[in-house]
């Protein structure tokens, strides 16, 4: 090889050099977790208040006093979680229940994570949302409590047997958040200092929930693996496969039709046809909540599914009506709003004679 060759190619490997590193420079930059948290500063908020959820520690699931976190205003919820604002103003509870923001978190890309902890009487609901730059709500899960029962509980309820239901959340690096959920029955009874003393368990259901963060700001359910320990009722191990369904991503395209199989499977259909069992009120509590926060999306996949062989969603949406959990006029409301002129006249027809089993008249 002559030297004019050798020069030649020995530029020619530099700039190909030179052209990735150039490359991983701009996906370097494009990944780039840089906090902006600005969005929140001109909702009013402290941010310098607020926790930093770090990788691959446990996030906290209770704070010790309200300095710890941000009570959020009504315009607040409003602007951070419009859906949920909307549900709670829709049912009248908008009073009633307490929105904090417990933690956050810069993501690439300019994205934001924030936990959310949903108080109402003695309960509560742990809620990650994701944010873009702008401040846009881009994806939501609602996780559910996170709490055992507190010794103030325990003290109501004095000793004995219980489920014990405790959530712990991890945040894994790089865009991964994990949640590991064990469910018990235990007997049990408190000690002297009011701690409560494991006396037996009789079963355990343990999952884990593994979620991916998109660079769009997206949550991606992966897997969920389930296992137990102990003869688990049959009635639980249904109920925990409908309430799977709530630890999807709000925006998940297909929601319904996963809940839909749930709800076909042979041993939940026959606890189904139970109108007072716990499945069928757990499923009703869930098509209940779809219902107030995504009403199109729930009227028109009934339109779109009309053979009722195969469509169970349809039947226990119904029964929120005869069960007053939902009235009629917000029915009527959202039928207003629909857009198809078929699957308007079809979902009109089909609810015609839905109601409260108890109206007279």
């Amino acid at each position: 090889m002559n030297r004019f060759a050798l020069f030649t190619l020995l530029v020619l490997l530099l700039a190909g050099c030179n052209s990735t590193t150039a490359s991983n420079s701009n996906a370097d930059a494009q990944t780039a977790v840089i906090e902006n948290f600005d969005f929140l500063t001109r909702l009013g908020i402290n941010v310098s208040k607020i926790e930093r959820m770090d990788d691959n520690d446990e996030v906290d699931s209770e704070y010790d006093s309200d300095d710890q976190v941000i009570a959020l205003s009504k315009s607040q919820l409003k602007t951070l979680l419009p859906q949920n604002f909307s549900w709670l103003e829709s049912d009248g509870l908008i009073d009633d229940v307490m929105f904090y923001i417990m933690g956050i978190k810069a993501l690439p890309n300019g994205h934001t994570l924030i936990l959310f902890n949903m108080e109402f009487g003695d309960s509560c609901s742990k809620l990650f949302a994701i944010y873009d730059a702008d401040g846009n709500n881009t994806d939501s899960i609602d996780t559910g409590s996170w709490e055992e029962m507190a010794e103030d509980e325990a003290n109501d309820y004095a000793n004995g047997k219980s489920v014990f239901d405790k959530t712990e959340a991890m945040i894994q690096a790089p865009g991964s958040l994990v949640l590991n959920r064990s469910l018990a029955l235990k007997s049990w009874e408190l000690e002297s200092d009011g701690d409560i003393k494991t006396i037996q368990e009789f079963w355990r259901l343990t999952k884990q929930y593994t979620y991916t963060i998109t660079p769009e700001g997206k949550f991606t359910l992966v897997g969920v693996d389930t296992k137990k320990t102990g003869p688990v009722k049959k009635e639980i191990e249904a109920i925990e496969k409908i309430n799977d369904i709530t630890y999807l991503p709000f925006s998940y395209d297909s929601t319904l039709d996963r809940l839909n199989k749930v709800l076909l499977q042979p041993e939940i259909k026959s606890e189904l046809a139970d109108n007072e069992s716990f499945v069928t009120y757990r499923a009703q509590g869930i098509l209940h909540s779809f219902f107030t926060m995504q009403p199109q999306q729930l009227l028109t996949w009934m339109s779109n599914n009309r053979d009722l062989s195969k469509n169970a969603i349809t039947g226990v949406f119904e029964r929120c009506f005869a069960t007053a959990w939902i009235t009629k006029d917000k029915l009527i409301e959202a039928i207003g709003h629909m857009t198809d002129a078929d699957a308007k006249a079809y979902i009109s027809e089909l609810t015609a004679q839905w109601g409260d089993e108890n109206a007279v008249g």
